[in-house]
């Protein structure tokens, strides 16, 4: 009797949850740089960027608790201290708070860093078969898609008022006025503030 063919064992599937801990860092990590900077930010475009960095943390703080929900869904502990946090990070931390533009550009940055630990983690539940979570984690992917053009966008803008500021002759001073005319209002920061928490639980 012909010997019969053993069916190969099915490969097992990794496991994402390293990836999402590291994302878990990272969108802690942005989540505390936010709301730094939205505690510590100063100059002409204070009340817009105080705003906007709001818009930020909040949606943060969401975030970083969804996120550790979906590493305790895989049956692994969330951290259980700063450091831990801080070791799985790849954003850094001032000592003293930059100016305004300087703000903006370092988040610009960073958000690029939570970008890729999302990105990777949602590849990682993907091949898992864990499509809850790889949407999940298309969906902050797509928020944070969102403020990175919201931050570019800022920080051109901030770009050009300095031009204008910089600028003398004729026209100067009324340039200057036209593009301090030029209010962001992202639908992003309408959206969070109807989602806002009630009185005494923001900054």
């Amino acid at each position: 009797m012909a010997d019969e063919k053993k069916p190969e064992a099915a490969t097992p599937k990794a496991n994402p949850a390293a990836t999402v801990r590291t994302a878990l860092a990272e969108t802690w990590a942005w989540y505390f740089e936010t709301i730094s900077f939205h505690w510590n930010v100063t100059g002409r475009d204070f009340p817009q960027l105080h705003d906007l960095f709001r818009t930020f943390y909040w949606d943060a703080q969401g975030a970083v608790d969804g996120l550790a929900e979906q590493l305790r869904a895989l049956d692994e502990f969330a951290p259980s201290s700063l450091a831990e946090i801080d070791e799985g990070s790849k954003i850094t931390f001032a000592d003293k708070p930059p100016d305004s533009q300087a703000m903006v550009k370092k988040l610009a940055g960073d958000n690029e860093i939570v970008l890729g630990a999302l990105d990777a983690a949602q590849h990682a539940a993907s091949d898992a078969d864990q499509q809850g979570l790889a949407n999940y984690l298309q969906d902050r992917i797509n928020t944070h898609r969102k403020w990175g053009w919201m931050l570019k966008a800022t920080a051109s803008e901030a770009g050009v008022k300095d031009i204008a500021a910089q600028k003398k002759g004729p026209g100067s001073e009324r340039l200057g006025k036209l593009l301090g005319a030029i209010k962001p209002e992202p639908k992003a920061v309408e959206e969070a503030e109807d989602e806002a928490p009630a009185d005494g639980e923001g900054a």
